[in-house]
């Protein structure tokens, strides 16, 4: 559950900015420069805020199951480390 709330925060804050990257490649590829305040202005304008988060869903179901069981396997990783570590005292 952490691992997947992470992801949805990371990706909720990153994907504007994925948005108006990808908008400024585009019109490079096309010989034409843009500055990212021009792409966020064409975003808007075009598409109105929602069109900051084009693509958040696919991003979404691509990278919750990874970072959910990214976390889950750091838990337990970081659990048997800690239990090897702490053996070593006991003794």
């Amino acid at each position: 559950l952490a691992g997947a709330t992470a992801s949805l925060v990371f990706w909720a804050l990153r994907t504007p900015g994925e948005v108006i990257k990808v908008r400024q490649q585009v019109a490079f590829d096309n010989d034409e420069r843009i500055t990212a305040r021009d792409a966020y202005t064409r975003v808007i304008s075009d598409d109105g805020i929602v069109g900051l988060y084009r693509g958040f869903l696919p991003t979404l179901l691509r990278s919750l199951p990874f970072d959910s069981m990214r976390f889950t396997l750091l838990d337990a990783a970081n659990a048997a480390l800690v239990d090897t570590a702490f053996a070593s005292y006991a003794d």
